[in-house]
């Protein structure tokens, strides 16, 4: 279980920076927690479904041999992205 959480880290750490900017500039701008999670959501799944159909198509053979599906990934990283979204407005909206 903790390599799996280590690998959907590994897959997750690129859009940590920008996620953590997103939000930030999501909560001071005014936009609602849920609107800002479906945004980051749709995002999301455009990127993945952009990395799964293209030309090379060999992104996610990494994750896939060491044990994860795609959906598996996904859900993570949704799971990820919601905690995260949650906690930084939660910091945020406590100072402002």
């Amino acid at each position: 279980m903790l390599n799996r959480l280590k690998l959907v880290w590994i897959f997750y750490f690129p859009f940590f920076l920008f996620s953590c900017l997103l939000n930030i500039f999501f909560c001071i701008s005014g936009v609602f927690l849920e609107v800002a999670l479906l945004t980051k959501m749709m995002l999301l799944a455009l990127y993945i479904y952009w990395k799964n159909y293209d030309s090379k198509n060999t992104y996610f053979i990494f994750y896939q041999n060491c044990g994860l599906s795609k959906r598996h990934l996904f859900f993570s990283i949704l799971l990820f992205e919601f905690v995260s979204t949650v906690i930084i407005y939660k910091i945020i909206l406590e100072f402002l």
